[in-house]
């Protein structure tokens, strides 16, 4: 089963799913632009007996935090 785990950087809080045995090579998930670390909960299991997996939500996505000071839109991407 998936682990929820929060990291802080730069003061923002980040989300992260980790799933597996830490002792192996590790399969980072990364989303695209409207997705989110739990976009990947039909693939991930596939990996976890050879892999640990982690399923990263990047900032302003699923659980991690918005940057309150960001100016960024979708426009400028």
């Amino acid at each position: 089963m998936p682990q929820d785990k929060f990291i802080k950087v730069n003061g923002q809080r980040l989300h992260c799913r980790d799933f597996g045995d830490a002792d192996k090579p590790v399969a980072l998930f990364m989303h695209g632009l409207t997705g989110n670390a739990y976009c990947f909960d039909h693939v991930a299991p596939e990996f976890v007996g050879t892999h640990h997996v982690l399923r990263l939500d990047f900032r302003g996505h699923g659980d991690s935090d918005w940057d309150s000071g960001a100016t960024t839109t979708f426009a400028e991407l």
